[in-house]
């Protein structure tokens, strides 16, 4: 073995190291996201190099990368998605705990919580351009409106969530309070949200007692509702 080949494999160990580290941790920020994707790609790229010798298997991997990059491209545009699909991705998080910056089951918070299960659901639709983005590019709760006027329509202004008209909530309806909460109907007149109160994921009825229940919101509905 070359003094290359040893020193390849050092760093791969490394740097699946460093993705275990990565993926573990619940915080999202670019930097952790940029370190997640570099150590996959730096593992795939070496993976390779000792493979290219057996002319199949290398040339097969790198067909592989280039057909998934290819597929990502291919289904990278954001669209509204199934609301029942997506109110069941978002009770998946429920109990999960709150943490600031969080989006992994183990631990999210209320931003997070209103990308990830939309990421969830592109996922599971065979859209992983579009779970790509939702991953990489990270969106605070005052800027959902804006980040994703492609797919979420802004209606109005309300007292509270209790002022919605029934006629205006729709299931996966997402309101933002106070431009820095942000949170779901899940339908029942119930809700979904990160809570940084309860410290976790919770599901409430609108009646019950909660601070941000009684705050002015902005309703977001997705396009097709």
């Amino acid at each position: 073995m070359t003094r290359l080949q040893k020193l390849l494999i050092v760093i791969l160990i490394l740097a699946f190291v460093e993705m275990v580290v990565l993926l573990i941790t619940p915080i999202r920020n670019q930097l952790i996201r940029l370190g997640i994707i570099e150590s996959i790609l730096l593992q795939y790229a070496i993976l390779t190099y000792f493979t290219w010798r057996f002319k199949l298997v290398g040339k097969s991997l790198l067909g592989i990368f280039i057909l998934f990059v290819v597929f990502l491209i291919l289904t990278k545009g954001l669209y509204a998605p199934d609301e029942e699909k997506y109110v069941a991705a978002l009770k998946r998080y429920e109990n999960v705990p709150y943490v600031w910056g969080g989006e992994t089951k183990r631990g999210i918070d209320c931003s997070g919580l209103i990308r990830m299960a939309l990421c969830d659901v592109y996922l599971s639709d065979f859209k992983w351009g579009a779970a790509f983005h939702i991953f990489f590019f990270d969106v605070a709760a005052k800027d959902l409106g804006k980040k994703y006027k492609n797919i979420l329509t802004y209606k109005r202004s309300y007292r509270s969530i209790n002022d919605i008209p029934k006629s205006e909530l729709k299931i996966g309806a997402i309101v933002v309070a106070t431009d820095i909460h942000t949170f779901a109907y899940i339908g029942d007149n119930k809700w979904i949200q990160a809570s940084p109160i309860d410290n976790k994921v919770t599901i409430k009825d609108a009646s019950e007692p909660d601070k941000y229940f009684s705050v002015a919101v902005e309703l977001f509905l997705f396009n097709k509702q």
